[in-house]
């Protein structure tokens, strides 16, 4: 019985961390089919929740950690042998910020991508998760046996954990760029759906939000020139018709998935 405890109270972290996850994703496109594609991960109230929680009790006469760091991958590539020169060229310009701040529970991660031709944008949006953990970009900010942010690259680190934990259906989506045109659409309805109904570990979070809060999820689309046509999703345009701005809650995104869909003409 002695062992029960600590494992459901791990479980119980696990599943409550994952939930704390707010996420912003941003597409901006330049009028040269340039731009940069940008990704806002806020862990604060995960760092608060771990404080309620108990998490780290036993070091409470340690400083808590502050770092405000960046991180350029083109530096962490150089000591990257399993990359091929293609990845290099589509991040060598990509960098990661980090914030984090223990005494007043903020940690924020947010990674920018930028690009030079739209045709790029669909790689560098699909292969970013797996990227960030190739470079292992959250060990060059962390000691993973004492800082917190061993956590959320643990969580986040591996190739879909990412994608999954900024949207939790992200493998049955498929984003498509071209000049004047932008989609991201369900390729498997019945597939998502089974798989959200099925997956234990979104019913627990779901289970969890009680506790933790909706886990929100932005994705906001900034244009060079108004929209012409904006179908499918619950996207907001803007009053320029320039920047289109979708908004999610975790039930949003695995009760009506397709809200997040959409096929944009500029």
């Amino acid at each position: 019985m002695k062992y029960i405890k600590p494992i459901l109270l791990l479980l119980l972290t696990v599943f409550c961390f994952t939930a704390c996850i707010d996420s912003e994703e941003k597409i901006e496109i330049n009028a040269d089919n340039s731009g940069n594609y940008s990704l806002s991960i806020d862990m604060s109230k995960m760092l608060e929740l771990a404080a309620q929680m108990g998490a780290g009790k036993n070091n409470a006469d340690k400083p808590k950690e502050k770092k405000d760091t960046i991180i350029y991958f083109k530096d962490a590539m150089a000591k990257a042998d399993q990359l091929t020169n293609e990845e290099k060229e589509l991040f060598k310009d990509a960098f990661c910020k980090v914030k984090l701040d223990e005494a007043n529970s903020e940690m924020k991660i947010s990674i920018s991508c930028p690009f030079s031709n739209i045709s790029r944008l669909a790689e560098i949006k699909e292969k970013l998760p797996a990227m960030m953990d190739k470079l292992k970009v959250m060990d060059k900010v962390s000691d993973k046996e004492k800082s917190p942010l061993s956590s959320p690259d643990e969580e986040m680190g591996g190739g879909g954990n990412m994608n999954k934990s900024i949207n939790p259906g992200s493998q049955y989506y498929k984003f498509t760029a071209e000049p004047g045109k932008l989609s991201y659409l369900i390729t498997d309805k019945a597939a998502l759906k089974n798989s959200m109904a099925t997956d234990s570990s979104l019913t627990m979070m779901k289970q969890m939000t009680a506790l933790t809060g909706e886990m929100s999820y932005k994705s906001i689309i900034v244009l060079p020139s108004p929209v012409k046509k904006l179908s499918g999703g619950k996207g907001v345009l803007s009053d320029d018709k320039k920047t289109i701005t979708y908004k999610a809650t975790l039930s949003d995104m695995t009760e009506h998935p397709e809200e997040m869909e959409y096929q944009i003409e500029y």
